[in-house]
């Protein structure tokens, strides 16, 4: 299994966000730690490090990604211009 993760999702896991109502830091570890408990992969692209560089250090982001380095679990995809929607 692969699964492109949203910035959102990083940055709950980082920030171990809540809202009103869930705890989306722990939704974020929770599916972070069953990607590695299955040896799924996620997949990340330049336009997430762009997106996460608005609030984020290159040493953050980092860290964020720090979890997933052990077992080749984060694979680098290229993002196409045909699969970026503008508006």
């Amino acid at each position: 299994m692969k699964c492109y993760v949203d910035t959102s999702i990083w940055r709950d896991f980082y920030e171990d966000r809540k809202d009103k109502f869930r705890p989306l830091g722990e939704f974020a570890f929770e599916f972070f730690k069953m990607v590695k408990i299955n040896q799924a992969k996620i997949l990340y692209s330049d336009f997430i490090i762009k997106e996460l560089l608005v609030g984020y250090s290159n040493k953050n982001i980092e860290e964020m990604f720090e979890f997933l380095t052990e077992g080749d679990i984060l694979e680098k995809v290229k993002i196409k211009k045909r699969q970026i929607i503008t508006r």
